[in-house]
Order: structure tokens, then sequence, then C-alpha cells
């Protein structure tokens, strides 16, 4: 997904690139869905955050939002979200399986979700609206948003990171996405 959504800000293929790149990349980002509807992260935690960069790049490629298996993805996402308006998951997902999806939100989490939820056209949703909410109570007097969890991924079951600016990097960058959506609306 990341490689798919760098191709896509640069304008690839252009003049000089390969036109099979996206599209095998493509079949590759629906081979590994899940049936459930998400993604794998890996280098954050984990699906939560997987799905919304794919999502995010599926948009930037120009995949229609409305194709069956983004529409899977959306929900998934929907269905997880956490009573508070957040999202989050821990580690532990890496390893168990039953813990997809489980945890306290997080500003990183929520970011993450809602950025791709925004970018296929849900900035309009009940979720998304109070995910933004969620992110608006999670800033700090400050000005940052900060996650005690670990979140950044490292080396699955043994190694984690906390990347103490991605979590306000990131929340910013999601309200700016919400932001320009409702100043496109009018």
């Amino acid at each position: 997904a990341r490689v798919l959504l760098a191709l896509a800000d640069v304008g690839y293929p252009g003049l000089y690139g390969d036109p099979t790149v996206i599209p095998q990349g493509l079949i590759f980002i629906k081979g590994v869905q899940h049936m459930a509807g998400y993604w794998y992260g890996r280098w954050g935690t984990n699906y939560t955050y997987g799905t919304g960069q794919v999502l995010q790049a599926l948009a930037a490629i120009g995949e229609d939002p409305s194709l069956p298996y983004i529409q899977r993805a959306v929900n998934w996402l929907k269905s997880v979200q956490n009573p508070d308006g957040g999202w989050g998951e821990s580690p532990a997902s890496y390893v168990n399986p039953t813990q997809i999806a489980v945890g306290e939100s997080s500003s990183f989490q929520t970011a993450y979700v809602l950025i791709g939820l925004i970018a296929v056209g849900e900035a309009d949703s009940p979720e998304v609206k109070k995910g933004v909410n969620w992110l608006l109570d999670a800033q700090r007097e400050d000005g940052t948003w900060w996650d005690w969890q670990f979140l950044g991924t490292n080396l699955p079951g043994y190694w984690y990171s906390r990347y103490e600016l991605l979590s306000t990097y990131k929340s910013l960058y999601a309200l700016a996405q919400y932001r320009q959506h409702k100043s496109d609306e009018g």
C-alpha cells in the first residue's frame, strides 16, 4: 500500500514508468486481504492501521470505493470502532488473532483509520464524525497527541516502539483531510 501510494503521489507511470506496476501491486493487495475485510499492517500495530493505509492507497490510485472488496474493509473498520469513537489495537494482535482490532483507543490508530475512511468517501459517515470528535477530545493542552501504547512494530511478538511525534503528525493529517473534505463541500 505504501508503494502504491508513493507511486500515485509522483504520477506513476507518467512518461517513462512501467504501466503494469500499479496493476500488479493491486493484484497483490487484493490477494492478501483477509475475508473479513482487513489487511495486515506489519510496521504499525496492526490491522486497523494496515487497513487504513491500504484504503488511502487504493483511493490514490483511483480504485472505485464502491467495489465490494473496499466496502468489506470499510464495513470492518466501522464494526471495530470503540464505543468512545476511537479505534485501538495492541501488539497482542500479532500473536493472538482474538486480539485483532482490540484495544484502548489511540490517536495513532484513530488517525490512520480516519485517513483511510475519508480517502474512500466516508467523511460524512457517523463513524468518521465520532472518530474526529474522539481525536479532538484527545488533543492535549499543548496541541499534541500522545499514546502511551507501543504502536510501532520492529519485530512482531518481540520488539515494539513508541514514536513520540507520529501520533501528533497523523492526527493533524487526519483532521486536515476531514477539514479539506468539509471545505470541498462548500
